[in-house]
């Protein structure tokens, strides 16, 4: 059989990478009329015996869509999303339950030196999403972040829901033509609710269905409840911060405030969420935003553009593409769960999925570590070089900085382009292009955006220097 549902599949989707997730649902909705209810009614229902003896799949790992990436490819095509609603029933609806990650608005970030005493957390070694918030807690992130005095730490791991009482616009193809412009109108209002189509609000009841907090914490004034990712997502499923916050909101008479931490490479990202409505999860709303640095030691530009001075680069590649991959801390994460997996490497067909970012900038990334000498490809796997081994052994914050520095600042291109910054002005995107030009002779167009990918990456060695 499945031969069968992964060529039904790559005929109607185009998609090579195929995951039992994608086979499973597909199967699931081939068997079954759900695309009729969904089309007459903008949801359907299922449980996870249905689910189970349908396909075959564990209905916890056929459910667990953290990221738009991560969800299979019949989701993402018929805009669709799944939320529990017990531990007995989920809801597929045509709806958007991801929101984006918003660009950070402060533009400086905050230094916070690793805490001194403290012997059973090593800092060096912050892989774990458990691991991470502790050390964030330690060093006071969380409390500069809310701003609301001194925080506890009460609350984590599995719980139920409670009885909640949830709201969700959904996409319908049969609505009444006199409904449709009142529906548009709401749908407008709402990110997360496909305009293509009218959309019908409807009510669901959710009861004691399992939810996780990875950290919550209460001061004198408030509650605050934290999602923790260790990589970088382009986006997040709203449901991991909603249901803890509906709940929590029932349960105690302070306010309650909803962060979302990312932790790679020694940087805490915390960005605040609120609802305009706090029984619908499509009215998410971005608060504020703020990174912490954690370093054991600072760093002066005159330190690093001394050490860019004094390094030999290597002649610009032309056996892999030039870096388009703006984030470099993408980069550093794939090497971290490199070295964490037990195998030695990933595949790389499952990158998208697991760090949450979309499929296209998948090669984006992995190229960019195989530039400057970090990875290694083959058979369809991703590898650290032996020079990238041992930097990735060095878990000292700023000293595994340096060392990824020293790699980037290797090539001439990077070298060129960090030391224009030694002269106010010059390190300008049209500069940076004319050094790629000089050396690659690419469209003029592709050198202004490699340009920018250039000076991003710039910032990043820059990022330890306190103004």
């Amino acid at each position: 059989m499945e031969p069968e549902l992964r060529q039904l599949l790559r005929g109607k989707y185009a998609k090579k990478n195929l995951r039992e997730l994608d086979l499973g649902w597909l199967k699931l909705f081939r068997d079954n009329d759900y695309m009729a209810q969904i089309r007459e009614h903008g949801f359907f229902r299922i449980t996870p015996v249905e689910i189970k003896d349908g396909c075959g799949l564990e209905p916890r790992l056929m459910s667990k869509h953290d990221y738009t990436s991560a969800q299979p490819v019949i989701f993402q095509q018929e805009g669709l999303s799944i939320l529990p609603l017990s531990r007995r029933e989920y809801v597929v609806a045509r709806c958007s339950t991801f929101h984006p990650l918003p660009k950070v608005k402060e533009l400086a970030p905050k230094y916070v030196d690793v805490p001194r005493g403290i012997e059973s957390l090593d800092f060096t070694d912050l892989t774990s999403e458990a691991v991470a918030l502790s050390a964030a807690s330690l060093a006071g992130v969380f409390e500069d972040f809310i701003n609301e005095g001194e925080l506890k730490q009460t609350l984590a791991g599995r719980m139920k829901t409670t009885d909640l009482n949830i709201q969700l616009h959904v996409g319908v193809e049969d609505e009444p033509p006199a409904a449709m412009a009142d529906l548009l109108e709401v749908a407008a209002q709402s990110p997360n609710v496909d305009v293509a189509l009218p959309v019908r609000p409807v009510a669901f009841d959710v009861v004691n269905a399992q939810m996780e907090i990875d950290a919550g914490f209460e001061g004198d004034s408030v509650v605050v409840l934290v999602e923790a990712k260790n990589k970088l997502p382009d986006d997040f499923n709203i449901r991991q911060v909603y249901y803890p916050y509906l709940r929590f909101r029932q349960q105690v008479r302070k306010p309650v405030r909803n962060v979302y931490m990312t932790y790679v490479s020694g940087v805490f990202t915390l960005y605040e969420f609120t609802f305009e409505d706090d029984h619908s999860m499509q009215t998410i709303k971005d608060g504020h935003s703020r990174q912490y640095i954690l370093r054991s030691k600072p760093l002066t530009r005159e330190e690093l553009q001394e050490i860019a001075s004094g390094i030999t680069p290597r002649a610009a590649r032309k056996d892999v593409p030039f870096p388009q991959a703006d984030i470099f801390d993408r980069v550093v994460r794939l090497a971290e769960e490199i070295q964490e997996s037990d195998e030695g490497y990933i595949d790389i067909a499952t990158i998208a999925a697991t760090q949450g970012f979309v499929e296209r900038q998948v090669a984006y990334y992995v190229d960019a570590g195989r530039y400057i000498g970090l990875f290694n490809k083959g058979s369809g796997r991703l590898t650290l070089t032996d020079e990238g081994e041992k930097i990735m052994k060095t878990n000292e914050p700023t000293e595994r900085h340096l060392a990824l520095s020293r790699m980037i600042l290797s090539d001439e291109i990077f070298n060129a382009a960090y030391l224009l910054g030694k002269e106010p002005g010059r390190q300008s995107t049209a500069n940076v292009a004319a050094l790629i030009d000089e050396k690659l002779g690419l469209a003029e167009s592709t050198c202004h955006r490699r340009a920018q990918t250039v000076l991003r990456w710039v910032n990043w060695i820059n990022r330890m220097i306190e103004s």
